[in-house]
């Protein structure tokens, strides 16, 4: 019998979290998109993303189905995805549905989602709207 050794990193804990806070869901409720012409849906690409990126082992975005020949994606997405639906087009496809979507708003009710669902005490909090590059440029002067 032969195993095929595969490593996760934090895919896995990413997925259960991102599931079980309802991400996947409101994603795919928050972007518009058509199941009959999708292969997967926003939600599973996103996802495939944040991965990627939370690994400390970001690649470019060209790169990213290369990144989960390396992973066991059926631990880390439904059945049925592989490493080569990962590709950029269906990625950069699933970027401008969520650019479409406001970006803010989207990652805004997912904070608010999380925030409401784990129950944090949100009495102090602080939220800086400073943009850097504005601040730096009067710096300058």
């Amino acid at each position: 019998m032969d195993f095929e050794i595969k490593e996760l990193d934090p895919g896995p804990v990413i997925s259960t979290i991102y599931r079980q806070l309802g991400f996947h869901d409101t994603i795919n409720q928050m972007l518009t998109w058509d199941e009959k012409q999708c292969l997967h849906d926003p939600a599973t690409h996103i996802l495939a993303l944040v991965i990627n990126i939370l690994s400390g082992k970001r690649v470019a975005l060209y790169k990213v189905h290369k990144f989960f020949e390396e992973k066991d994606t059926e631990v880390l997405f439904d059945h049925g995805v592989k490493p080569a639906h990962l590709n950029d087009d269906a990625l950069a496809r699933t970027l401008d549905k969520l650019y479409k979507a406001n970006p803010k708003k989207v990652f805004s009710t997912l904070a608010l989602k999380a925030v409401l669902q784990e129950n944090v005490n949100i009495s102090v909090l602080h939220g800086d709207t400073t943009n850097t590059t504005k601040a730096m440029m009067h710096k300058d002067r």
